[in-house]
């Protein structure tokens, strides 16, 4: 498409509010999606891409925080049932 309009990193931190450097860890974190075209023309950003970011922002928002440290295995889950108390088995809790 010849009319899509393509963003530079400066424009999309004026845009959102937010440094440089901000947009430019989104683009190597893969967060917002860009083309690199290296030396002084740098990362350029779709204005569609920059929407869709935004709006899986926003989903996220809605949603709050994300765990990240959950187990990576079932074997690294410890399973108890609401009803277990956890201190029954240990004498010093009885005393």
């Amino acid at each position: 498409m010849i009319d899509e309009k393509w963003f530079t990193v400066a424009e999309i931190a004026e845009r959102l509010k937010v440094e440089d450097q901000t947009v430019r860890r989104w683009l190597k974190s893969g967060e917002l999606i860009g083309t690199n075209f290296g030396g002084r023309t740098g990362w350029r950003v779709r204005e569609e891409y920059i929407n869709a970011f935004l709006k899986r922002r926003e989903a996220l928002a809605k949603v709050g925080p994300v765990r990240t440290d959950l187990p990576q295995n079932v074997e690294d889950v410890q399973w108890h049932h609401p009803t277990d108390d956890p201190l029954a088995d240990d004498p010093k809790a009885a005393a």
